[in-house]
C-alpha cells in the first residue's frame, strides 16, 4: 500500500496532466481531484504546494531540465515531463523532502507510468540536478529580461511588456510576488451573519482569520487553510472572492433601493456582492454563456439572495437588448487576467500576445454599450483583473476620446488611486490581486 505521500504526489501528478491536457485551471482541478482521495490534511497541503509550485514554476523547471535531458522537456510524454517537473520543483524548492525521497518517488512514478527504461532516464536528469544545483543559472546575465524571465518563471514576452511599463526591477518584484501562495480570501455574506460573528465561528473550528483591510465584508486566512473547514459554506454564510475583486462593487456608491446592472457577472461575486449590500434594490446579472449565467443563479440561491433577475446576452450589444437605462452600472470586463496568476498560475502560460488586443477591441465596445444604458448623472465602473496598460488605461482613454458625454471621477479610495483617477493594486505593493478600476459619470 502506498504511502501518504507517494499518494499525495500520485494525486499532483493527475492534476497536472488535467490542467496541461485539458487547460483546466489548477484551483477547480484540485477541487475535483482531491476529494476523490483519503488524504490527510497535511497531505492536502503538499498536493496543492506540489501543483501550484509546479505550474508556477514551470519555465525554470524546464530551464533546468533540458540542461540534463538529451530531448526537450517540451518533446517528452506530458506523464513523464511532469514527472520530472514534480521531481525537479521538490529538489530545487521543498527543502523539508530529502533529496533521496524525491528521486525516488520520481523514479517510481516514471517506471509505472513507462517502464524501466525511462525510469533510468528520470534518476539520471534528477541526480546530475543534485551533483549541478550550484551552477544551474550561472549563464543567466543578471539585469536583464531573460533572467528575469526565466528566475521567476514568467513568458519572456509578458516580462517585456511589464519592464516597457514599470522598469526591470518593478516588474522582477512583482513576478517575485506571483509566485507566492496568497492568503484564501472570503466575503461574509452580511444578510446572513456579521464578520465578527464569522470570525468567532471560524475560531471555534481553530481558523483564524482577519478582516480585510480595504473591504468591510472581507476575511483573510492563510493560504493553506483547508477549504473544507471553513464554517457556513451550505448555510451561504460566505463566498470565496478576492479581496481586490471586491473593490469595484463598493467604488459604485450604490444608493438604497437603486436597480444595478452587472453586465459580465459569472460568476456571481460581484453581483451577490451588490445585491447583499443592496437588499431593498435590483440586481439585473447579464453573462453570454447561460451554463455561466447559471452559476450566478446557484451562487445567489446558496446565499439566500432574491434581488437579482438573469439576463443572458452579449455584454457588448445588451444596449440593443435592454429598453430601460441604469444609474448604477458595473463592468467587470473579460481580460487576459494576468492580475491574478498568483490563484491561477497557468494564466501565464495560456496568454498570448495576440489576445491582448482582442481583448482590448471587446472591452471598449462592451464599454460603449454600457455607457449608452447609463443614466444621465449615472455612475459605470470599468474592472479589469490584469496589469497590462492596452486593457487598462488605455481602453478608458479610448473611451474618452471617441465620447464626450463620460468622464472620470474620483473612485473614493486614495490609498489605492493613482494621479490619473484610477485605482491599480499590485501584488507586491499592496497584497492583492492586480486589478485595475476607473470609475466613470455620465454628464449628459
Amino acid at each position: 500500500m502506498k504511502s501518504d505521500i507517494s499518494a499525495a504526489r500520485e494525486v499532483a501528478l493527475a492534476v497536472l496532466l488535467n490542467v496541461e491536457k485539458n487547460k483546466a485551471y489548477s484551483g477547480l482541478s484540485l477541487a475535483a481531484e482531491i476529494p476523490r482521495h483519503s488524504l490527510k490534511e497535511q497531505d492536502e497541503r503538499l498536493v496543492r504546494r506540489l501543483v501550484y509550485g509546479v505550474v508556477s514554476q514551470r519555465l525554470r523547471l524546464d530551464y533546468v531540465l533540458n540542461q540534463f535531458c538529451r530531448r526537450e522537456v517540451g518533446t517528452l510524454s506530458p506523464s513523464l515531463r511532469n514527472i520530472l517537473r514534480l521531481g525537479c520543483y521538490q529538489l530545487l524548492d521543498m527543502d523539508r523532502i530529502p533529496q533521496f525521497a524525491a528521486v525516488s518517488e520520481a523514479v517510481a512514478q516514471a517506471r509505472r507510468v513507462a517502464g524501466q527504461r525511462m525510469a533510468g532516464f528520470v534518476n539520471g536528469v534528477l541526480r546530475n540536478i543534485i551533483r549541478n544545483r550550484d551552477h544551474l543559472f550561472q549563464d543567466l546575465k543578471p539585469g536583464t529580461v531573460e533572467a528575469v524571465s526565466i528566475a521567476q518563471s514568467h513568458p519572456r514576452w509578458l516580462v517585456e511588456e511589464w519592464t516597457g511599463q514599470w522598469g526591470l526591477d518593478f516588474t522582477a518584484a512583482l513576478c517575485a510576488a506571483n509566485n507566492e501562495l496568497k492568503p484564501l480570501a472570503i466575503r461574509v455574506n452580511t444578510c446572513k451573519i456579521g464578520v465578527d460573528e464569522y470570525l468567532a465561528a471560524a475560531a471555534a473550528q481553530g481558523l483564524t482569520g482577519a478582516r480585510s483591510r480595504f473591504a468591510p465584508q472581507g476575511v483573510v486566512f492563510p493560504a493553506d487553510t483547508p477549504f473544507a473547514r471553513l464554517p457556513g459554506y451550505a448555510e451561504g454564510w460566505f463566498i470565496v472572492q478576492g479581496e481586490a475583486s471586491m473593490l469595484p462593487a463598493l467604488c459604485l456608491g450604490v444608493e438604497p433601493g437603486q436597480a444595478v446592472l452587472d453586465m459580465c457577472s459569472a460568476p456571481g461575486g460581484k453581483a451577490t456582492q451588490l445585491a447583499a449590500m443592496n437588499p431593498r434594490g435590483y440586481v439585473t446579472a447579464c453573462d453570454i454563456s447561460a451554463a455561466r449565467l447559471n452559476l450566478v443563479r446557484q451562487n445567489a440561491a446558496r446565499l439566500g439572495l432574491n434581488n437579482l433577475e438573469y439576463v443572458e446576452a452579449d455584454a457588448a450589444r445588451l444596449d440593443r437588448v435592454l429598453a430601460r437605462r441604469f444609474s448604477r452600472i458595473l463592468v467587470d470586463a473579460p481580460c487576459s487576467g494576468l492580475g491574478v496568476i498568483a490563484q491561477k498560475p497557468e494564466i501565464k502560460w495560456l496568454r498570448k500576445p495576440a489576445d491582448i488586443g482582442r481583448l482590448a477591441e471587446l472591452q471598449l465596445q462592451i464599454l460603449h454599450a454600457g455607457c449608452n444604458l447609463l443614466e444621465p448623472r449615472g455612475i459605470l465602473v470599468y474592472s479589469t483583473c490584469t496589469l497590462l496598460e492596452d486593457e487598462n488605461q488605455q481602453v478608458i482613454r479610448t473611451l474618452l476620446a471617441q465620447r464626450r458625454d463620460v468622464v472620470v471621477v474620483d473612485p473614493g479610495m486614495p490609498e489605492l488611486t493613482n494621479e490619473e483617477g484610477f485605482i491599480q493594486t499590485f501584488p507586491h505593493i499592496h497584497g492583492l490581486d492586480g486589478f485595475f478600476i476607473a470609475k466613470l459619470m455620465k454628464v449628459e
